[in-house]
């Protein structure tokens, strides 16, 4: 299964994009590392009436990680249809079919090319949210990196679940079925979202208090871990799920 990997690796670009994300994880560190909060830099500091001292740069770093989780999740989405539309497009998947490979091999190569993909982008995100609050001083900054981390995981569990689902979909029906399907769905939720911007209750989104929701994450860690790692193993135990759903879907096909 290695050869397969190697080869979406290959098609996909992987070197490119593991050297851009690299870089930039190391430019992030470093430019925490040169700007700490603590650094004086008056025309970023205040003060509140407590005392205590605020920082507007620390403020602004710390939603960077959380952009990084999105940019990732959204190379994810990307590359699951593309990953086999690449080998249809090239009539790789017919090649591999007819060599000695086990049945399931093929299938287990994607799921765990997406699988390591999106290992890797989550390891990123740690980083980047550990470097955030390291080098801060300001308490919300603070607060935003703990809520990115305890969110993280979570949310890279259900991008596992999206990936399997779609991954089902995209081996077993192609991708130009799967991807009429995906486009009519997003299509569908996108006028549903719409509509309630249009004719919902809107104050509802007003009484969300987000500095309340990271007092609750700074004051319940124990149950904060208990969410990533109820999360991390329920979103593994459902992408295997797919993969053995999708094992057995596509060998019947054939």
């Amino acid at each position: 299964m290695g050869g397969l990997l190697y080869n979406t690796y290959i098609s996909m670009k992987g070197k490119r994009f593991v050297w851009i994300f690299t870089v930039m994880t190391v430019l992030f560190i470093a430019i925490r590392m040169i700007f700490p909060g603590w650094r004086n830099l008056t025309s970023h500091i205040s003060y509140d009436l407590e005392g205590n001292q605020l920082n507007e740069w620390d403020r602004i770093i710390a939603f960077f990680p959380l952009f990084m989780i999105v940019i990732a999740l959204e190379f994810t989405n990307m590359w699951v249809p593309q990953c086999i539309d690449k080998d249809e497009k090239n009539k790789i998947r017919e090649y591999f079919s007819a060599m000695p490979f086990g049945k399931n091999t093929y299938v287990a190569s994607k799921f765990a090319y997406i699988g390591i993909v999106t290992y890797v982008f989550f390891s990123f995100s740690m980083i980047w949210t550990i470097t955030a609050g390291a080098f801060s001083i300001d308490p919300t900054a603070i607060g935003t990196a703990d809520m990115t981390q305890g969110i993280a995981m979570v949310l890279f569990a259900l991008s596992l679940f999206t990936s399997g689902f779609e991954l089902c979909m995209f081996l077993v029906l192609g991708t130009k079925k799967a991807m009429m399907i995906k486009v009519g769905f997003f299509l569908a939720l996108g006028i549903a979202v719409i509509g309630y911007l249009l004719f919902g209750k809107l104050l509802v989104f007003e009484k969300i208090n987000w500095e309340a929701i990271m007092n609750w994450i700074n004051t319940h860690q124990f149950e904060v871990v208990l969410v990533q790692i109820l999360s991390s193993a329920s979103g593994l135990l459902i992408y295997f799920g797919f993969y053995k759903l999708t094992c057995a879907l596509y060998n019947s096909k054939k």
